[in-house]
């Protein structure tokens, strides 16, 4: 699958890059959604330049909306 995937404190969206990862495996009482159609919004580009109020463990990959089946 492609996803963007953090490896380190960006600048901004168009440090982004889109890279090829393993689809994930759903593991008892999660989903899995075939994604048709991601976002990036501010909370997105606080995320990738480390300003957001919680700084996830990088590598991280976005993708907090999201629309899919």
């Amino acid at each position: 699958m492609r996803a963007i995937v953090v490896k380190s404190w960006l600048k901004g969206p168009g440090d982004m890059e889109v890279s090829d990862i393993p689809v994930p495996v759903a593991k008892d009482g999660e989903l899995l959604v075939k994604v048709d159609s991601a976002g990036v919004n501010f909370f997105d580009v606080l995320m990738i330049a480390g300003k957001y109020q919680i700084k996830p463990a990088l590598p991280f990959t976005l993708g907090a909306e999201f629309s899919g089946t």
